[in-house]
Formats: structure tokens, sequence, C-alpha cells
């Protein structure tokens, strides 16, 4: 069986909403906010639709509300309409009391109403995983090393992760449940192809690939830029680099691959005035925050072009497995295929360990952006 991506559960939930498929309960959390409020959006807008709102609507705060509130609500019958909707934001801050009462309706919830319960991630302890009670050590250790207080405040978080994890597992016999996980950058291309087909229009590989170039992988940054090139593209079906270059950024594409293929190339001058270049404009701050993903992936496809190359795969067949566009084989054939060539495996891996290195200065130093990346690029093109 195939394993399922991150980025597809929000392409499920619209596909069983347009299947009609609509679940009494539903609980919807994890580190995604963003597409967890798209998902709850999805849920929302269909459940409402063409029904009178306000007699068939209510939302609460987890933080705010008393659990016997949220019961009552999803207890009522609907008012000229199938079903009702009752929206609990931020369900793990309720108390650990509430949570049990939720918990009693979601094991029995009405069929006539949509309980929404929205949340972030589960609390977590050190040591201790979803669900769990956190195990006989860690508490011995934190009994042993807190004081009264300390100790009553962990027991107080204890249980409130005991019931939440009773509470994902009530809703899963009754309902669905969706973990919305940190999405790495194959999530996101996945997110993006799936945000793109629900507006009627279509984009490559490559230009996905330009496009977190350029904008990073905020989901909601992204969200705003394609509803952007989708305004302009207008009827056209298709989204080119070209779109991305008129709309999304003063940064053009060309000069991005001119980078990467100029440290890749180990040409120091020319990957530093293709830097300056493009951090010298509006964009500048926003890009130099996104160039070290941009070359690790570059690296990353050195690597595996170079162990296929070490396999015997044809240059062809590399380029076809690393998504290359076809019209563009040439020019790959060129540049990257003779950097994976030339470079050694150790080489390789020392840029990556570099990169790694890197990406961790610029959110910890106090020393400027640029000096860290121009001292980076020297690094990497060093022979």
């Amino acid at each position: 069986m195939a394993k399922k991506k991150a980025g597809d559960e929000l392409h499920r939930i619209h596909q069983e909403l347009k299947g009609g498929e609509v679940y009494p309960v539903y609980l919807l959390y994890g580190a995604e906010g963003f597409v967890v409020s798209q998902a709850m959006e999805a849920v929302q807008r269909h459940v409402l639709e063409g029904i009178p709102v306000d007699f068939n609507f209510d939302q609460f705060h987890g933080k705010d509300c008393e659990p016997e509130r949220v019961v009552d609500a999803a207890m009522m019958l609907p008012t000229m309409a199938r079903r009702r909707l009752v929206l609990l934001r931020d369900a793990f801050d309720l108390k650990p009391a509430g949570l049990k009462a939720l918990v009693d309706y979601v094991k029995r919830p009405s069929p006539t109403s949509v309980l929404l319960m929205t949340a972030g991630e589960v609390p977590r302890r050190r040591g201790a995983e979803e669900g769990g009670s956190g195990g006989k050590e860690d508490g011995a250790a934190t009994g042993a090393m807190a004081p009264d207080r300390g100790g009553r405040e962990d027991a107080g978080k204890t249980a409130a992760k005991a019931t939440i994890a009773q509470l994902i597992r009530a809703s899963r016999k009754t309902g669905r449940v969706v973990e919305f996980r940190t999405y790495y950058e194959r999530d996101v291309m996945g997110w993006i192809r799936g945000e793109i087909a629900r507006r009627g229009k279509t984009i490559d590989g490559r230009t996905i690939t330009c496009l977190i170039d350029m904008v990073g992988r905020n989901l909601g940054e992204l969200h705003a830029e394609l509803a952007k090139v989708c305004l302009f593209v207008g009827e056209r079906k298709a989204i080119t680099l070209d779109d991305l270059q008129e709309v999304v950024s003063d940064v053009k594409p060309d000069d991005i691959w001119a980078f990467t293929n100029a440290v890749g190339a180990k040409k120091a001058g020319e990957a530093l005035l293709h830097l300056k270049k493009m951090t010298d404009g509006a964009s500048g701050a926003a890009v130099q925050g996104r160039l070290i993903s941009t070359l690790h992936r570059h690296f990353v496809h050195l690597y595996r072009a170079k162990k296929l190359d070490e396999e015997g795969v044809p240059y062809a067949e590399v380029a076809k497995r690393l998504d290359v566009r076809s019209n563009i084989v040439w020019l790959w054939k060129d540049r990257e295929w003779q950097q994976a060539k030339r470079l050694s495996n150790d080489d390789i891996l020392e840029a990556l360990k570099a990169l790694y290195q890197a990406s961790l200065a610029l959110r910890t130093s106090k020393t400027p952006a640029e000096v860290q990346l121009e001292a980076l690029i020297l690094r990497l093109c060093r022979r």
C-alpha cells in the first residue's frame, strides 16, 4: 500500500465532501495551522451551504467556553436543514473536565449535527509519546526534581494530555480525525498542486520548485501568491515560469538557477555577483532566507545524480528520475550533470553539511545575513 503523503489530507477531505460524505464529528489538528483552517473552512462551507446559518451554526473557543454549552448546541435540532454545525476552535485548550464531557458526547454524537473541532499540536512532554501517560521513568524524574507546585502542574498537563488522547480515539470511532503534521518540501509541492487543481489550472514541477524558491514554504504566503497568479492568467489554464516572473517576485527564475549553478561549478565571483543582484532589490531580505534551501535542493539533486551515474544509469534516465523537464535536458546535461560527475561524494556531503550549519547560524547568529551568505558561498566554492 502506498504511503500517504502529508500534503494529501486536504485533498481527501475535499473529495469526501464533494462525494457527499459528511461525518458527525471532525477533529482537525496539528502543526500546519493554515491547512487546519483550510480544512475547517471546507467542512463549514459544505455543511452550511443553502441553509439558514443564524439558526444552525454555533461556534466556541476552547479557552473561553463551558463544554456543556458546546454539547447543548450539538444536541439541538436543526431548523429547516438536514443538520446544524457546531464549531469548537482550540479544542485542546479545554480543561481536562471539559474535555471529558466532550469525549462523552463524541462517543454518541447527534446524527443531525456536525461537531467540527480544531486544535494545534498535541501538548508534549519530553520523553512522552502522543496519547501515553509519559512513562514511569519520566514521572519519577519529575517527582524527584520538581517542587510540589511543579509536580501539580505536571500532573495537570499529564491529565489533559491523557484526556486529549481519549478525545482523539473517540473521534476516530465516530467521525473523521486528521492530524496535519509539519509539511516538508514534497508535502508543500503536493499542497500547491492541489490548490492549483481546485482552481482549474495546471502547473509543472519545475514551476512549483521555482515558486517555492521565490516565496518560501510559508503556506499562507504561497496561498496569497497563487491567488494573484491565477487572477493574472485569467482563462488560460497553464501557469508558467513567465507568469511567476510577472506576478510573484522581482527576482527572476533565471537568476536563481544561474546562482545555484555558479555555486555548483565553484565560480565564487559569478555566484557573489548573482547574490548581490538578487538581494539588492526590495525583496532582498526575504530572498536571503530562501537561498540556502535552494542550494540545499541543488546539492541533493547532484548527490542523487552522482549515485545514479555510479550505478551506470544513462544521463537521460537520470534526468527523468530527477523530474528534469524534457525541453531543458540538454541544458541540465551541460550544467548539473557535469557538476555531478566532477564533484566527489565527499564534496557534495561537505556542501550539505555547510548548508545545514549556515541554516542554523542564520537563525541564531547576530552576524548580518548577507555576510553569512557571502562566507557560505566562498566556503562552497573553495577548490
